[in-house]
């Protein structure tokens, strides 16, 4: 949902929304990095509340959960069917956020993050 902005500003006020401190500290570093305002809320109520309140140029919540929610449903439309495809594309959507971890690690070396990096890293293999 795009918002048009009441203030003048040259950079994009961009409210990111997501229940996870994690997603939202590495999707706000990465926003960042790109010259982005990055305004975190960790629910809606809280989201709403900034979105009165702020002048927001962008809103990244609903295209983010239909991305998620329609990559979970064909995978799992595909092994409820038995199709061959599905398990590469499961094995390939589980994969898809080993970079993430990857690029936590490489923030700082932490034994929650190691353990969780290994951990995913023996479920997709």
């Amino acid at each position: 949902m795009v918002l048009p902005s009441r203030a003048g500003n040259a950079r994009e006020r961009i409210l990111l929304v997501d229940d996870d401190a994690g997603v939202r500290g590495s999707l706000s570093e990465v926003l960042a990095s790109e010259g982005c305002v990055v305004i975190p809320a960790s629910d809606g109520q809280q989201a709403s509340d900034l979105a009165a309140s702020k002048a927001i140029d962008l809103v990244l919540l609903a295209a983010g959960a239909l991305a998620y929610a329609t990559v979970r449903f064909v995978e799992a439309y595909g092994l409820w069917r038995e199709r061959v495809w599905a398990e590469w594309f499961a094995v390939a959507s589980s994969g898809i956020y080993l970079p993430i971890e990857v690029w936590e690690l490489a923030k700082g070396i932490t034994w929650p993050r190691v353990l969780l990096f290994a951990v995913n890293l023996a479920i997709v293999a």
